[in-house]
């Protein structure tokens, strides 16, 4: 127990309205239905990252759709989400974070502090775009009265958590939304503590509050916390989850007598979305790739391409701002023609009704300029059905390899300089591991890089 920390044990819900009437608004509270100590006895209150660890190349990914679905809610010239905004997205829809996450609103913690979470694998046997058949392994969560006879509610000062050098960022404080939509967290009335390395201190928990789990649950039902949908709202009303689901699903380690897909991102799902035929908009990816024989040899300008197969996570992070790229413009001048092919799809989030996916970047040379444009791809189900350059920047290249903006009329006119921006990501990488000599020729134009 922290220094500053008020004990309090309540048995009804008059004591706990009682107990926490003595809290003015410069705290927010969070539930739980364990109260955990670290092998000195002390409160620990860890993030998810320090619980369960950090997948780079996955955390990058959600980061890349987190933001993707910001921009798509309030408007594609950015500023992209701070990092508040994307660790939101991020921990209330099922990824983890280096934050600790706590509400303005007391009932909602009570709500967490009286019902615990259990998921299972479900599986759906259901029709791709072709009326194939597919199976669909999803995360099935739910959340149930705690089985624990109390819960624990915590009181915490925000400036104690400005005071450790942490932010304390409530999300509804600056994100709107149109009448009839329901966003998680703001549901949830979130506010984001951090980050933290570890996890909380314990000097900014200034009450621990336990009570009988069926008075926690009768308080949040008091102030209409009552069902999961309380807080969890449906992908019909919530447009951060539906974007989020639109993301591409990939080819299972195993089948079970036909082809079985896990979701591009692991969303628990609260209640059920079971479609029979799947719209041609759902993309059931078995790592096809645009470089084949039989399918962009056949073009005339990609005949002599150099093709260069990456994995996915090459098309995700920032990129460091570097402009020299002299490997890279060897291959150019030696070829005409560069395609940085992911192993993976991409799909901004406005365009989760169509079939169109980002795959990798197309690159070209001519009269000393290069042209960065996006490859899309049109996939359908389990069939990558076409395959195209989106209209993309030009920059010119100096005597020493530096690629500098050039801007055309043909360029893409868009209000997403960032996209562009981005494409530099994979670019950066190539050309490191160019220059480390981490490729590998698997064919006359066909490279691999950045794989094992």
């Amino acid at each position: 127990m922290g220094s500053a920390e008020i004990y309090k044990k309540v048995s009804s819900c008059a004591e706990l309205e009682a107990a926490l009437s003595a809290f003015s608004s410069e705290v927010v509270y969070r539930g739980q239905t364990k109260h955990h100590v670290d092998a000195n006895g002390h409160l620990s209150m860890t993030t998810s990252f320090a619980r369960e660890g950090c997948v780079p190349p996955l955390m990058l990914k959600w980061i890349q759709y987190a933001n993707s679905v910001m921009l798509a809610l309030q408007g594609q010239e950015g500023p992209l989400a701070s990092e508040g905004r994307t660790q939101a997205i991020l921990q209330h829809y099922g990824w983890r974070s280096f934050y600790v996450d706590a509400s303005t609103n007391p009932a909602v913690a009570a709500w967490f502090a009286s019902h615990q979470f259990s998921s299972n694998m479900s599986v759906e046997m259901c029709e791709d775009a072709y009326e194939a058949g597919v199976c669909l392994i999803k995360q099935a969560a739910k959340y149930t009265l705690s089985e624990n006879e109390t819960g624990h509610l915590y009181v915490i000062s925000k400036a104690e958590v400005i005071r450790s050098g942490a932010d304390c960022d409530d999300l509804g404080a600056e994100i709107s939304t149109e009448p009839g939509f329901r966003l998680r967290f703001l549901e949830q009335e979130a506010c984001m503590l951090g980050s933290f390395q570890a996890g909380l201190p314990e000097i900014c928990v200034v009450a621990h509050i336990e009570a009988p789990v069926q008075v926690l649950a009768g308080f949040s039902q008091k102030f209409g916390f009552e069902a999961t949908d309380s807080l969890f709202p449906s992908a019909q009303e919530d447009p951060v989850f539906n974007l989020l689901l639109a993301s591409p699903w990939v080819r299972g380690a195993a089948d079970i007598g036909v082809p079985t897909f896990v979701p591009g991102l692991r969303l628990p799902m609260y209640s059920s979305n079971y479609v029979k035929h799947l719209p041609a908009s759902i993309a059931l990816y078995s790592q096809k790739w645009v470089d084949d024989p039989s399918f962009a040899r056949r073009i005339p300008e990609l005949s002599k391409a150099l093709f260069v197969r990456v994995p996915e996570h090459f098309a995700y992070g920032e990129p460091t701002g570097t402009s020299s790229f002299p490997l890279l413009t060897d291959q150019l001048k030696r070829h005409g023609a560069v395609v940085i092919e992911f192993d993976g799809l991409f799909r901004y989030a406005e365009r989760c009704k169509e079939p169109s996916y980002y795959k990798g970047v197309n690159l070209t040379l001519e009269a000393e300029q290069v042209s960065v444009c996006a490859l899309v791809v049109t996939h359908p189900g389990m069939t990558l059905a076409a395959w195209g350059a989106e209209l993309g920047w030009h920059y010119s290249v100096s005597s020493s390899s530096q690629w500098i903006r050039a801007p055309q009329k043909s360029d893409c006119p868009c209000n997403a300089p960032h996209r562009h921006e981005q494409l530099f990501c994979p670019i950066e990488r190539i050309e490191d591991g160019l220059q480390a000599a981490k490729s590998m020729m698997i064919g006359p134009l066909s490279m691999r890089l950045g794989y094992a």
